[in-house]
């Protein structure tokens, strides 16, 4: 830490430059260009309690931050404002037509009687939270890979906005129309709507879709030629065979999985997940592999094991496969997030450890004291993964997922264990008071013995759990 910040201090004069000679470079580097904020000199400049009128359409904002600001009548039309944070901001009668606020921040907004600035308006990888939009009519919108969070649609008609990979988590759609619309691939968590029609082919391409359908006592119909007012939720469930049955004969086994889940089958539900692992494998379609992992969250009782044998399954039918050069590239753009889906237990609370030690490269008898050490720490209580850095020293870095009441003892264990600032007379001090429940102590101190006798040194312990907690041995 210290070495990093030395060298922060050493080159600053290099990043400097005086105010005259930025606005000097701006005004001869956008003589090239058409678009005259392209080289804004205050790109991080921070908007804050104005309204905002004017025209900025085709101009390139990105980046921008917007406090208590009242958008009324602005033109940013085939502009940019792409990771832009906007808080407690309003939008009124605004034209956004292919403007892209891709991977924005919106906290505690509202979008009102915006009718037709929403026209192909790209919204995707952004963060909404606690946002309303009423009276708002999406058109050709993209918002693929977008999370809403405590948001409410209020009468707005979507028209259609693509939702690939949208999360919905503690929303409100109430009477939303939608027209020619599809959630394949969405997400429903505790969503609630009212007044609305489902479209009755893409549930069961809804992530947590069909349980929804089954649970809720929401005011909501789907979609049917058959009657102009679509039907109920119980007519939509009388055809759930049918619909299973039509996706075994037709190799479909991402709703197929989804219909299996909904009912119960969880053993059918995990071997239809493979068949879609191997049928997407055979067809190239890469992307899919992430979506059949994503469906194990929903299926019960699915082990750590088991998802272990499932990526090591995946790894073993790409090996025997001869990809070309540009599949391999499309393959290794997915994998990772497979491998983060079936190895990381996303569903409980995640920790990381950080050692630094006095190991070197040769030393391979300390090496395995400590992964022994560390593995009895661990075992029984968490799901983890240890990644070896070789700087000659040695260090550790262990992320590690478990439930919240387990995450605390996991912290007091190695911070008593690694931490040399835990004396002996501390530990038994503990002992006597039991300050800290469910610790063996007569373990932890068999632990630090067995570490000093090895003549193993941790000098530095780093724990992050939401911010870190750092113990310098040194």
């Amino acid at each position: 830490m210290e070495y990093l910040e030395k060298i922060i201090k050493e080159t600053e004069s290099f990043f400097y430059v005086d105010d005259a000679k930025a606005a000097r470079l701006s005004q001869e580097l956008s003589e090239h260009m058409k678009n005259k904020l392209y080289f804004n000199p205050t790109p991080l400049k921070v908007n804050e309690g104005v309204q905002i009128h004017e025209d900025f359409s085709t101009k390139n904002l990105r980046q921008s931050f917007f406090y208590n600001c009242i958008f009324d009548g602005a033109n940013y039309s085939d502009g940019g404002l792409a990771g832009s944070l906007f808080t407690n901001s309003q939008f009124y009668e605004c034209n956004f037509i292919n403007t892209n606020f891709q991977s924005c921040d919106f906290r505690d907004c509202t979008f009102d009687s915006i009718k037709e600035g929403l026209k192909y308006t790209r919204f995707s990888k952004s963060i909404f939270t606690n946002t309303i939009f009423s009276e708002c009519i999406f058109k050709g919108a993209l918002m693929n890979d977008t999370i809403f969070t405590h948001c409410s649609f209020l009468n707005c008609k979507w028209m259609p906005v693509s939702l690939e990979n949208a999360i919905f988590k503690d929303t409100l759609l109430q009477s939303v129309k939608f027209k020619s619309m599809n959630f394949e691939f969405a997400t429903f968590d505790n969503i609630k709507l009212d007044e609305v029609k489902l479209p009755f082919p893409t549930i069961p391409y809804i992530f947590n879709g069909l349980n929804y359908l089954t649970h809720t006592s929401d005011n909501i119909r789907i979609t049917s030629a058959k009657k102009k007012d679509g039907i109920t939720v119980d007519e939509y469930m009388e055809n759930i065979d049918k619909l299973e049955e039509f996706y075994k004969y037709t190799h479909n086994y991402f709703p197929l999985t989804n219909i299996l889940i909904c009912k119960n089958m969880y053993d059918e539900a995990f071997s239809s997940v493979i068949n879609g692992i191997n049928l997407s494998i055979e067809l190239r379609r890469f992307r899919m592999l992430k979506n059949y992992c994503k469906q194990l969250k929903y299926i019960d009782n699915i082990t750590i094991h088991e998802r272990q044998c499932l990526y090591k399954y995946i790894l073993e039918k790409i090996s025997k496969i001869n990809f070309q050069d540009f599949e391999y590239s499309n393959l290794n753009h997915y994998l990772p997030e497979v491998r983060q889906l079936l190895l990381d237990d996303l569903k409980e609370q995640k920790i990381e450890v950080s050692l630094s030690t006095n190991i070197n490269s040769i030393d391979t008898q300390k090496m395995s004291v400590l992964l022994n050490t560390i593995d009895s720490l661990l075992e029984g209580k968490c799901n983890y993964s240890i990644e070896l850095r070789h700087n000659s020293p040695w260090d550790i870095f262990i992320t590690i997922f478990s439930d919240p009441n387990n995450i605390s003892l996991i912290m007091n264990t190695f911070s008593l264990v690694f931490s040399a600032i835990q004396t002996k007379l501390a530990i038994s001090q503990a002992m006597k008071t039991k300050e800290i429940e469910d610790i063996d102590y007569e373990k932890i101190v068999s632990h630090k013995d067995k570490l000093k006798n090895s003549g193993i040194v941790i000098l530095n312990l780093t724990i992050n759990n939401n911010g870190n907690i750092e113990i310098n041995n040194k």
